[in-house]
Parts: C-alpha cells; sequence; structure tokens
C-alpha cells in the first residue's frame, strides 16, 4: 500500500492551513487594532503613563510623561533609562524620598501606591503605581501615572491660609459682655483690678472702640452759658 495521502487528504490539510492563516491573520489585525487603541489612549491622555518591565526597564512612555518632567528628546529616545531616571530625580524637590519610595516599589512588586511627588518648579504631581499582572499571576512590570495637581494644591494652600486668618482675626476681636458695674453719679466703670476707669478708657481696652470728644447742647448751655449767649 501506498503512504502517500490521497487526493481528499491533500485538498483537507490545504483548508486547514487557509483556515489557520486566516485566523492568524485576523488575530494580528486585531493586535494591531489594539495596539493603535492603546497609542491614541496614551498620546490623548492628560496624565504621564509609564510602564516598565520586570527588570525596571522602560517599555513605553507617552509624550506627558516627557512634558511633566521636562525630559530632553536625546534623553526620552534613548533605550538606556538610566539617564532619564537620573533626570527625573534631579527635578524633584526631595529626591531622596523619591528614591526610597521607587526602591521600596520595585522590591514589592506585589504593592499599588499613591503619593505626592513636588519637582522642583513648583509642580505637584499624583503618583499613582500598581503591577501589571497576567490572569496567570505572572509578573510582567509596573505602571506608573502622574497627574498633575498643581492648582488643586495651590487652591487648598489658599483656602487653608484664609482660614487660619479668619481664625486670627477672630481671635483679636474684643467684645464686651455681661454687666458693667458703673458709678450712677459719676458714670465711671469698675475694671477687673477692682479701679474705676472713664467709661470711654473701659470700652476702649474691651473693644475696637475709638473715641472722639465734643460737647452736646445740653451741656453747652449748662457749663458755658456765655458761649450760648454769643451765638444768639
Amino acid at each position: 500500500m501506498s503512504d502517500k495521502p490521497t487526493y481528499e487528504e491533500l485538498e483537507q490539510r490545504v483548508r486547514e492551513m487557509e483556515k489557520t492563516v486566516s485566523e492568524c491573520r485576523k488575530a494580528e489585525e486585531e493586535w494591531h487594532l489594539k495596539s493603535a487603541l492603546l497609542e491614541a489612549q496614551l498620546a490623548s491622555s492628560i496624565d504621564g503613563i509609564l510602564v516598565v518591565d520586570a527588570q525596571g526597564k522602560k517599555i513605553l512612555q507617552n509624550q506627558r510623561t516627557v512634558d511633566l518632567f521636562k525630559i530632553p528628546r536625546h534623553i526620552a529616545d534613548n533605550d538606556d533609562d538610566g539617564p532619564q531616571v537620573q533626570h527625573v530625580i534631579s527635578m524633584t524637590k526631595n529626591p531622596e524620598q523619591f528614591i526610597k519610595r521607587t526602591t521600596y516599589l520595585y522590591t514589592h512588586p506585589e504593592e499599588k501606591s499613591q503619593d505626592e511627588t513636588e519637582l522642583k518648579d513648583g509642580t505637584v504631581l499624583d503618583r499613582y503605581s500598581a503591577p501589571v499582572v497576567g490572569k496567570d499571576g505572572q509578573y510582567y512590570g509596573r505602571v506608573w501615572t502622574f497627574h498633575d495637581i498643581t492648582k488643586r494644591k495651590r487652591v487648598e494652600e489658599e483656602r487653608e491660609q484664609l482660614i487660619k486668618d479668619l481664625q486670627k482675626a477672630l481671635s483679636e476681636v474684643k467684645k464686651l459682655q455681661g454687666f458693667l458695674p458703673i458709678c450712677g453719679f459719676c458714670k465711671k466703670v469698675r475694671n477687673d483690678e477692682g479701679y474705676w476707669d472713664q467709661i470711654e478708657l473701659y470700652i476702649s481696652k474691651h473693644s475696637d472702640t475709638e473715641f472722639s470728644h465734643g460737647i452736646c447742647p445740653e451741656c453747652l448751655e449748662k457749663h458755658f452759658p456765655e458761649d450760648e449767649e454769643d451765638d444768639k
């Protein structure tokens, strides 16, 4: 008997190969579509996005990351991410804290993190990081996102300063309250030390009131009758 495949068997194999090729082409088209969508999302994101592999080497990053950290183009395009890491560290206001937190996350790949990073130019970034893990549990790397919260922080600082100013102003406000021990004849007021003050002096000490002195018509007629006569 001949071991050569029959015409029908060859025809079946060809159909199977065509099906496999078609499935591969379809999978490749789907991959290209997903890749294009991912690149579009990265490019249009208002957040900086950086993805690194399991060894901490950058796989991809969007333009927003470059803009936020003011990374020179020759550094951003360099496959060696060492210069970029050094540049980012030099941009932070507290490089030691930045390095400490970043190192901790790389040595604890399963952990997520969210903190704030302030740059030397005053920019404040909300930094979020999470591991990239496959369905099988395999660790592939880490994703970092950077959201500019500078305006929000400035508003919060202004609000806190306003609250402090209001609290200070309220603490400086003097109030007159309760009963005033006042003499029924001379109208002096007894102070907290037991001494008697002129009423305007007492009120000035216990409030922000200022006095200007004049003479009412009745007192003018009583104490200076000659001036009253002259006016007539």
